[in-house]
């Protein structure tokens, strides 16, 4: 008789189901046999198969058990827990009265231990001195100055070529001092009767005599000249004889084609002085002359209300 409390002192580390088993009895006489065996009847066909189900979900993977510790069996094999093997152990004992199967079940893989903390990073050494720098070396000598060429001969004196060169005043008794019938000398005039020489103190810019102009008159003065792509300026000095006077200062070369303006100077009534010793100055430049120019006509046309009229003086052209 094998007893449980054998089966727990020979496997102390096993899960055991041990149970009693009794002698076996006589075995029994034979008995007759039976009559003939009938015939086998025919084999029925076979079902269809039935389809095949869904695969279930993989259940999660457990943790690893630890190593187990390899132990020999009287009987059969043993494997480590580690290894996860399951193993079947089977024991006769020589008699059938030691006949019993069981199973040993694998071991579980150990839990991976975490990883350890990364340790601080150590600080960074001190960068060494600089070494010094070397001194420079000397520097060389420098090489005597050659000598000097000899100069060349001057060459000869250019010659101006501009025709445009100032020859002075072109304008003749512009300052109004020579005077003809208490006119002044070298001038043209439309309407004489309204122009005249004035000295009175305050009416003069000066030396001692300047032109009076009434409304609707003009005194003219034409220059000969012959100069082409020249620039001329003219300028004069002007007041009003009361507050309505106005002119118009033109300058126009004379071509053999006809005459072009050159430039022009307008002033509105009331916009030149009028008062005693006191004179506006005006300048023109003129645009370049033509090629085919004979001559240079100044005008001064005067635009006055009742017996208002206009004081000239110091009138001036020249090659600008």
């Amino acid at each position: 008789m094998f007893e449980k409390n054998n089966c727990e002192n020979r496997f102390p580390k096993l899960p055991c189901g041990c149970f009693i088993i009794g002698p076996t009895g006589p075995t029994g006489p034979t008995g007759p046999a039976g009559g003939p065996t009938g015939p086998t009847g025919p084999t029925g066909p076979t079902g269809a198969t039935g389809a095949t189900g869904p695969t279930g979900p993989t259940g999660a993977t457990g943790p690893t058990g630890p190593t187990g510790t390899a132990e020999t069996l009287a009987v059969g094999t043993t494997t480590t827990g580690d290894a996860g093997t399951e193993a079947t152990v089977t024991d006769s004992g020589g008699s059938p009265n030691h006949i019993f199967d069981f199973v040993i079940p694998r071991g579980f893989n150990g839990i991976d231990g975490q990883d350890g903390e990364i340790g601080p990073t150590g600080p960074t050494g001190p960068t060494g001195p600089t070494g010094a720098t070397g001194t420079a070396g000397a520097t060389g000598p420098t090489g005597p100055t050659g000598a000097t060429g000899a100069t060349g001969p001057t060459g000869p004196t250019g010659k101006c070529e501009c025709h445009c060169r100032s020859n002075g005043q072109l304008v003749t008794n512009g300052d109004m001092e020579s005077r003809s019938n208490n006119k002044p000398s070298n001038w043209l005039f439309i309407n004489p009767a309204a122009i005249n020489s004035v000295t009175s103190q305050g009416r003069v810019h000066s030396g001692s005599w300047a032109v009076n102009i009434g409304d609707k008159s003009a005194i003219i003065q034409t220059i000969p000249t012959t100069n082409s792509g020249c620039f001329y300026q003219l300028s004069f000095f002007a007041r009003g004889e009361g507050s309505q006077v106005g002119f118009t200062a033109t300058v126009t070369f004379e071509t053999t084609t006809g005459p072009i303006i050159g430039g022009t100077i307008s002033v509105r009534q009331q916009d030149i002085t009028n008062s005693n010793r006191d004179f506006a100055f005006y300048q023109l430049v003129t645009s370049a002359s033509p090629a085919n120019t004979t001559g240079i006509t100044i005008k001064f046309l005067v635009n006055a209300s009742g017996n208002q009229s206009l004081d000239l003086d110091d009138v001036s052209l020249i090659i600008s």
